[in-house]
């Protein structure tokens, strides 16, 4: 089971990790509100990474349709023309996006359970969030982002608990780094 100060947290974590990795340094964050059901969601694929542990699975799942508002979202906060980003190139942008925003949730719950695991980002079609009762999930949350007056995303926190789960929230911290990978 996992507590209620322990489900707050991750909910807490989950929005900063939506602002670290969605978000770009130009974009105006109008609202983060948190969703009851899938329904309103128009978006066909999704982003899928877990987060493992001995005591709980953790789904980020990012909704998106590749159309031109989205491409552009993308390739603006990778500074590249819209017109010039490929196929491949919006795919791996997204996808490194939803490392980052993984990544943090990784990095702040690596400071209460030291052995965890995160996945390389899957694309998967939205339908595929129907069957997530079956992997055990017992905590699902639905968030919707809206930035700069006219673009929104979607994401979904889904928990699978194999043990109890309670903990006190971390201090979140912005200023550390996300993850990204360093070339040496």
């Amino acid at each position: 089971m996992i507590s209620t100060r322990a489900l707050s947290s991750f909910d807490d974590m989950m929005i900063q990790g939506i602002k670290s990795g969605l978000v770009g340094r130009s974009d105006a964050i109008d609202q983060v509100i948190t969703l009851e059901a899938l329904s309103e969601i128009e978006e066909n694929k999704m982003v899928i990474l877990t987060i493992s542990s001995y005591k709980f699975r953790l789904m980020v799942l990012i909704y998106f349709k590749q159309c031109e508002e989205t491409i552009a979202h993308f390739a603006r906060m990778n500074g590249r023309e819209t017109k010039d980003m490929t196929q491949q190139e919006f795919i791996d942008a997204i996808c490194e996006s939803g490392n980052m925003c993984c990544g943090t949730l990784n990095r702040e719950l690596g400071r209460i359970y030291p052995h965890l695991g995160m996945s390389t980002p899957n694309i998967i079609d939205k339908e595929c969030s129907d069957y997530l009762s079956l992997l055990g999930v017992n905590h699902t949350h639905h968030f919707k982002l809206e930035l700069n007056q006219n673009f929104t995303f979607y994401v979904s926190l889904a928990i699978s608990d194999f043990d109890d789960i309670d903990f006190d929230p971390p201090v979140l911290s912005e200023s550390e780094s996300t993850g990204e990978l360093e070339m040496f």
